[in-house]
């Protein structure tokens, strides 16, 4: 007899066994809302918001690192400000919930401000040298509108931000292959979005 040998069916397993195949995979405009927005800290102490985000084309995960332990504020918070501005949030107000993480039940703060309101992002795709994909936040837009929160602050009424980043996305392939382009989003005009 072995350990397998009075094995029972997980049937949770079992229901979400496909979760990875409504992982978008691909660069592009989608449209959905965070299903959940909790703080995270880096092994090094750098500060960041993780995203569970969830569209009808798939779910992404991401984190935007925003502070390092050293208190220098990075570039990428910018698109915490976007992403406030498109869903009308002046303030994050915090909430902790317990979660399991490696099998232990633990308390995380998380930011219901933000969660369950339709919000449309764009992300790019970069395969990195070890062929991981790796998604990036490139534009955050009204899923109504289709204007950025540039777009809106300047009081522009016919978007324009949102369609041309999305016609400049490019793969981005780091494994060595030459003949593909690399995307480097020129968003200078449309600093802001």
């Amino acid at each position: 007899m072995n350990e397998f040998d009075s094995y029972v069916v997980d049937e949770a397993e079992i229901a979400n066994g496909d979760k990875g195949a409504n992982r978008i995979d691909t660069m592009g405009a989608y449209v959905g809302e965070f299903e959940a927005v909790r703080y995270v800290k880096s092994s090094k102490g750098t500060h960041g918001i993780r995203f569970y985000f969830k569209s009808s084309e798939g779910n992404l995960t991401f984190s935007l690192w925003i502070k390092g332990a050293d208190g220098t504020v990075y570039y990428r918070k910018k698109w915490l400000d976007y992403i406030m501005g498109i869903l009308n949030v002046k303030k994050l107000d915090s909430e902790e919930r317990t979660v399991e993480e490696k099998g232990e039940k633990v308390s995380a703060t998380f930011y219901p401000v933000l969660e369950g309101k339709k919000i449309g992002l764009v992300f790019s795709h970069t395969i990195s040298e070890e062929g991981k994909d790796d998604f990036n936040l490139e534009c955050v837009f009204h899923p109504q509108t289709n204007l950025t929160a540039t777009e809106i602050s300047k009081g522009i009424k016919e978007p324009k931000a949102k369609d041309k980043i999305v016609r400049n996305l490019r793969l981005v392939d780091k494994r060595g292959a030459a003949s593909l382009e690399v995307y480097k989003p020129d968003t200078s005009e449309f600093d802001g979005m």
